[in-house]
């Protein structure tokens, strides 16, 4: 895995500290169209809240040269925001790039979040408010009061709802949106995932809330709007990978209980 580190930030910058207060860890898999815009909110954001941010791109060899792009984002806005950018020799799914970046991450919150511009990074400040109150985990939520989604087909809804209602009935998880892709997280509860049970999947969060126990866990309302750019993720191979996520996970705790 190759690794791009964009230049030093000069010391005159906002975002100049030791140590960022948050990584974003961003896993993408062609997503050329959206990267810019990306950064654009991402900007917004540490000049908003003042905080120091680091933004770490996991690129998956994309063929439309995300990667590149990422390098040239990180290389124009190097003096408000450090970026990196890790490089990784094929597409080896989305919770093995959260996995891989949460790895090399320095800050004590770990953001994570969509590629596609579907989180609106303005509710990461209320995000971390709420982390504020000594909580390990923020969820951005869009089954709390006050969340939504937007652009969605009915058929999309559908598949969300029953995952959800899954995973809250087979782990007794006492969440709305288990399975929201838009979440803060203390470093070192982060930390604590073992090897992933299934690293091509895209559920991080949920192996995060069943295999680290106890987590305090806090959820924010979030607006979530469908890509407008490039081609969801969402496939049949996707849904076949979560199945085996919930099965694996499921059979851990089976012989987890019998042991004792």
């Amino acid at each position: 895995m190759q690794v791009f580190q964009s230049p030093t930030l000069q010391p005159s910058s906002s975002a100049m500290h030791s140590i960022p207060v948050i990584s974003v860890v961003v896993p993408t898999f062609n997503e050329a169209a959206n990267l810019p815009e990306l950064f654009e909110h991402l900007l917004a954001f540490v000049r908003e809240s003042k905080l120091s941010v680091e933004t770490i791109v996991v690129d998956d060899a994309s063929p439309d040269g995300t990667g590149v792009i990422a390098e040239q984002l990180a290389i124009k806005h190097n003096g408000t925001l450090s970026a990196r950018v890790l490089h990784r020799p094929g597409k080896l799914g989305l919770s093995s790039a959260l996995y891989d970046g949460i790895q090399v991450a320095q800050g004590s919150w770990i953001a994570m979040l969509d590629a596609d511009n579907s989180h609106d990074i303005r509710s990461l400040r209320d995000m971390y408010r709420a982390a504020q109150d000594g909580v390990d985990v923020v969820i951005g939520s869009r089954y709390v009061e006050g969340g939504r989604i937007e652009e969605w087909p009915h058929s999309r809804r559908m598949i969300s709802r029953a995952a959800t209602v899954l995973a809250r009935t087979a782990f007794r998880l006492d969440v709305k949106d288990p399975m929201s892709g838009f979440a803060l997280i203390r470093r070192d509860a982060a930390a604590r995932v073992p090897e992933l049970l299934n690293p091509r999947t895209y559920k991080f969060l949920l192996e995060l809330l069943v295999r680290v126990r106890p987590l305090s866990v806090r959820e924010v309302p979030i607006v979530f709007r469908n890509r407008r750019n490039g081609d969801s993720k969402l496939s049949t191979r996707e849904i076949v990978e979560f199945g085996r996520l919930v099965a694996a996970l499921v059979r851990e705790r089976y012989l987890a209980k019998k042991s004792w």
